[in-house]
């Protein structure tokens, strides 16, 4: 019997571009899987207004299982200037979340969100040395069997065809440092494409998992469909199943398999 927990992965919802049949499908879908644990990373609005956080926050409410959830690039104000750089997150913490650093630990599961945003990078985020901080600190308790998990909101890897630079700034030390601390999985968005890379380093022992999950139930499609990722961890490997919304439901793609080992 595996003891590990359920994850299920969604991101970019983008309220204010969302498909409502697609938004009720997937509460539904999510609640009939019952995964122990939601990851939400990032973009739930489209423009950061009052309306679309209510939206967002009617959804999460709806979501039986606990969920950690972070901010995204477009959950603050881009044309509103004033409330862009003297309060970019109220509404999001009014509505969402106020927490610094959203945690959630268990016996086998501990999972920590950064914001990778800021009002002074309209689209590329950055991880910042207090942020590693902390997680190096937080994931110092954990044993080795426990699954370790990082949500940002920015790609830590450029998509095919995409520039070196358009991931996130400080990538690289960002991944040398959670693979040093023994980090499982990095949950992000913000590009609407699911896929999954790997990091290790020689003289470390885990293999880093990045799982990109794509728009969840946005119309903003970028020639993918909707996803939605679900995460089986066990002592050994960790299967990801991803799955898109095909004629009414959240339906299994494909799966993969890695290993947590190197």
């Amino acid at each position: 019997m595996n003891d590990y927990p359920v994850l299920a992965h969604i991101s970019d919802l983008h309220f204010g571009t969302e498909d409502k049949f697609v938004a009720e499908t997937l509460v539904h879908d999510i609640n009939e899987s019952a995964p122990d644990l939601v990851i939400l990373s990032g973009d739930l609005t489209q423009r950061a207004r009052k309306g679309q956080f209510k939206k967002a926050k009617t959804l999460l409410d709806a979501i039986e299982p606990p969920v950690v959830v972070i901010p995204g690039n477009h959950d603050i104000p881009l044309f509103n200037l004033m409330a862009r750089f003297l309060f970019p997150y109220r509404n999001y913490e009014k509505y969402i979340s106020n927490e610094e650093y959203p945690i959630y630990q268990s016996e086998h599961l501990a999972i920590a969100g950064v914001d990778t945003c800021s009002p002074f990078r309209h689209q590329s985020g950055k991880i910042k040395q207090e942020d590693i901080d902390y997680l190096v600190n937080f994931f110092s308790a954990s044993g080795e069997e426990v699954i370790k998990g990082v949500v940002i909101h920015h790609n830590l890897f450029p998509y095919k065809g995409m520039k070196s630079g358009s991931a996130l700034k400080g990538a690289d030390f960002f991944l040398h440092e959670m693979n040093r601390c023994g980090v499982d999985l990095v949950f992000a968005g913000h590009l609407h494409r699911s896929f999954v890379s790997t990091f290790s380093q020689p003289e470390v022992n885990n293999h880093l998992i990045v799982l990109q999950a794509g728009t969840a139930i946005s119309k903003r499609l970028r020639k993918e469909e909707n996803y939605m990722l679900i995460i089986k961890p066990a002592r050994d490997d960790i299967a990801v199943e991803f799955r898109t919304f095909k004629a009414g439901k959240f339906r299994l793609r494909r799966q993969q398999i890695y290993s947590r080992k190197v």
